[in-house]
């Protein structure tokens, strides 16, 4: 893989995690051997990636999930933005034979169920 050399430093995070095709990786590990900042990087990124992995989760304390549950139910939602009802479009007035036709298209739709 031909990458521009700033664009190698950009896959640091991705080889720290194991997240590079063969082929990026073989040509990460390239640059690596070359690279001191990529390679006190990947070593930091993988420290920190091993800390997280060992990381205990913390029990809540009593009652949270109540007073969030009760918060729900006392908190309205807003719409969501740019979130309006679609306005009506007034269609164009149908002449004779086309009202007659969706009328007939709606008695054969509402007998077909």
């Amino acid at each position: 893989m031909r990458l521009a050399r700033a664009d190698w430093h950009l896959l640091t995070g991705s080889y720290a995690v194991d997240a590079l095709s063969d082929p990026e990786r073989e040509g990460f590990e390239r640059h690596l051997h070359r690279c001191p900042s990529c390679d006190a990087e990947v070593r930091g990124l993988r420290e920190t990636a091993a800390r997280l992995a060992l990381a205990r989760s913390l029990r809540p304390p009593p009652g949270l999930q109540d007073r969030v549950l009760a918060a729900t139910y006392r908190t309205r939602q807003l719409p969501a933005a740019g979130d309006r009802p679609f306005p009506l479009r007034r269609l164009p007035p149908l002449n004779p034979p086309r009202r007659l036709a969706a009328r007939l298209a709606a008695v054969l739709r509402a007998h077909a169920r």
